[in-house]
């Protein structure tokens, strides 16, 4: 998703971005706008500071931060395959949507399933 969209602060995004060498980060952010400027400018986590630029791949807004930390817990463990479905499903969503906002961007995260529960195993990469 190349378009630069404003997030409105309310509730707690969780996303997922992907750094220029296809590493992928989840968070969580309760003001996804500033947090994704942040990133860029090399002011968010250690672990994205020589990644960027980023691109957005999926994002999904949550009532609170308990319930979009739950998720991303889940979804931190999935392997990078499950990771993958996930984005790929969305990025076809987000492709076929002709109104491109912040709200339609989170909307398609909400409406599309979460990829059936396999965890890393020990020969995983």
């Amino acid at each position: 998703m190349q378009e630069k969209l404003q997030f409105p602060k309310e509730g707690v995004y969780m996303y997922i971005v992907k750094g220029r060498d296809e590493y992928l980060y989840i968070g969580l952010s309760g003001d996804l706008s500033a947090r994704l400027e942040a990133i860029e400018r090399g002011e968010g986590p250690e672990s994205l500071k020589r990644k960027t630029p980023v691109e957005l791949v999926y994002v999904r807004r949550y009532p609170s931060f308990a319930d979009a930390r739950e998720i991303s817990k889940r979804l931190k463990v999935y392997t990078r395959e499950r990771k993958e479905w996930l984005i790929h499903a969305y990025q076809h969503a987000w492709q076929q949507t002709t109104e491109k906002t912040a709200e339609t961007a989170y909307q398609i995260g909400e409406n599309i399933g979460f990829p059936p529960a396999k965890t890393k195993q020990a020969n995983d990469v």
